[in-house]
């Protein structure tokens, strides 16, 4: 996450930075990517770019995470669980609708299995949860699910089951997405079975 430093910035500068490093993030690989290359992609002196973030990974994290957020925004409370079986990108629109870039689900997974995690502990999760909330409060109140679940655990659950599954995709090398789906309706299945009346 950003240092506090930098949500204090001018909003139209701070998104034109993130821009500038979304393109920079995206045209090298993770590894070889240093800070220099951020900086000065971004118009900025290295000891100013340490005013705003941690780290080269503290930057990149926060990037992906934005693509992210708009993904789950744009798909809504039904689809939040369905979207794990998606490995074609997450666009980042500009304000016109356009695009900027993509970030792509295998450019965030070829960041290594740290990168990776951290970025579902600290952001996947709590952005999954309120879709998810969403979604299984409509269900109760169209009486598909049971009133006496733990509504907490069982969101908390089919967030834990999202991210398990791209790591499960992964360790396994399943990119059909035929695949994909149907591996994901299974483990729906499976949760829709514990909740339901």
């Amino acid at each position: 996450m950003p240092k506090p430093s930098f949500f204090r910035l001018n909003k139209h500068y701070s998104k034109a930075l993130i821009e500038q490093a979304t393109k920079v993030f995206i045209s090298k690989d993770y590894h070889s990517l240093k800070v220099s290359d951020l900086s000065e992609g971004m118009g900025l002196p290295t000891g100013t770019f340490y005013e705003y973030f941690e780290s080269k990974e503290d930057l990149c994290v926060y990037l992906a995470s934005i693509a992210f957020q708009r993904k789950f925004d744009s798909l809504g409370a039904d689809n939040i669980v369905l979207f794990t079986y998606e490995k074609e990108g997450f666009s980042i629109p500009s304000e016109d609708g356009g695009s900027i870039n993509e970030i792509s689900y295998e450019k965030i997974l070829n960041c290594g299995v740290g990168f990776f995690a951290r970025l579902f502990d600290e952001y996947l999760l709590e952005m999954m949860i309120p879709h998810i909330n969403v979604g299984i409060k409509k269900k109760i109140e169209e009486g598909v699910y049971r009133e006496d679940i733990d509504f907490q655990l069982s969101s908390y659950m089919l967030a834990m089951l999202s991210t398990f599954v791209l790591h499960y995709f992964d360790k396994y090398e399943i990119s059909d997405k035929k695949d994909q789906e149907a591996t994901v309706l299974k483990l729906v299945g499976l949760m829709d079975g514990i909740l339901k009346k």
